[in-house]
């Protein structure tokens, strides 16, 4: 399956205005890996794109005549938007340019492979140690590490809740399908009970309701639809946002422990010059030390600088990070508040509408 993108800009390194692809579910995967690959070690919050959904897909090989679920095309082409506009968002991201030849170049891109790796199984894996790391960390560094300490507990809260909170969406949205469900079978059972029905006007009138509840049930599907994908999506996406940001900690702590390594390199390098200057016999060796030292001071040096440089990124990002959540969720509850009251006002009109044909039957 090829998904067709459409992009329009007005972003003068891009050679169009307005441009079209196609690209295959496995394009995306490796665009992120080589993104990641790039911009993860240096602190950039990376957006994830949604995960292989294997059962679903192993039920469209299982019964390949029946093709691919609509529900999950559609699931998965939303998924696929948000990811390109968050990319597309991100000063440094947007710029990249595996991104642009992804978004701007008609042809086919190389099929990529390795994309396994890129699960959310995986990415929780990766993550399973972060704490005591981010713990260890915060013991030798800086009294900056409290900020980050203090974040990273944040994040791993927010995350926390965010499942929570996801899992309580997909009950209640579960809910309403089999509430629709039931409507649709009282609507069965009123119509046949309308036809057995001798009295003229409660027989109308039972049709009539039957048909009330036909419409309810179409009026729950259709908003359910909206709320999964205004706000069960969202908290999805953010799951796998929070997920990306542990591991720009993680990578900060990895970029710490080379600093540290080079340092202690550094340290024994500087004992070893100091024992062959003790020792008659090592004056052949110390040019060799000193071009060492030399080489692992550069180290020491370029280690702090990458540890400061990742460490101010990810500060960066997450002031952003910050804004765009809070302004994703005020906007997201709006929308959704206002399909509710739709809703019940809908639902409303309809059982408005009925009374005149329930109060014929006490004429």
């Amino acid at each position: 399956m090829t998904y067709c993108i459409t992009t329009k800009t007005t972003l003068g390194f891009f050679k169009k205005n307005e441009f079209s692809v196609n690209r295959r579910f496995s394009d995306f995967l490796g665009l992120h890996n080589r993104l990641v690959h790039k911009h993860l070690q240096l602190g950039v919050i990376m957006p994830s794109p949604p995960e292989k959904d294997s059962l679903s897909m192993a039920k469209v090989k299982i019964s390949k005549e029946e093709g691919i679920p609509t529900d999950f095309i559609d699931r998965r082409r939303s998924q696929l938007e948000r990811y390109l506009n968050r990319l597309a968002r991100h000063d440094k991201l947007v710029q990249d340019p595996d991104f642009r030849e992804f978004i701007e170049m008609p042809s086919d891109l190389p099929k990529s492979t390795n994309t396994q790796a890129l699960s959310g199984a995986g990415v929780l894996r990766a993550l399973s140690n972060i704490s005591n790391q981010v713990t260890k960390l915060t013991t030798k560094t800086s009294e900056q590490d409290h900020w980050f300490e203090e974040k990273h507990t944040f994040i791993l809260d927010l995350h926390t809740h965010f499942k929570q909170l996801y899992n309580h969406f997909n009950n209640l949205f579960t809910q309403r399908k089999e509430a629709g469900l039931t409507l649709k079978h009282l609507s069965t059972s009123l119509n046949h009970l309308a036809t057995i029905e001798e009295h003229t006007l409660l027989s109308s009138a039972l049709i009539e309701l039957a048909n009330v509840e036909e419409k309810i049930e179409q009026i729950n599907i259709d908003y359910s639809l909206k709320e999964y994908s205004t706000i069960s999506e969202l908290i999805k996406e953010y799951i796998s946002l929070l997920e990306m940001v542990q591991l720009a900690f993680q990578e900060r702590i990895k970029i710490h422990q080379q600093w540290l390594t080079a340092e202690d390199t550094l340290r024994k390098k500087r004992e070893t010059k100091t024992k062959l200057e003790q020792t008659p016999k090592g004056a052949d060796k110390l040019p060799q030390a000193e071009m060492e030292i030399n080489d692992w001071e550069g180290k020491v040096v370029r280690g702090k600088e990458d540890f400061e440089r990742i460490s101010t990124s990810i500060k960066q990002e997450l002031e952003i990070f910050e804004q765009t959540r809070i302004e994703d969720f005020k906007k997201a509850i709006d929308i959704y508040l206002k399909q509710l009251l739709e809703q019940q006002e809908k639902i409303l009109e309809i059982w408005e509408a009925y009374l005149p044909e329930a109060n014929k039957i006490n004429v």
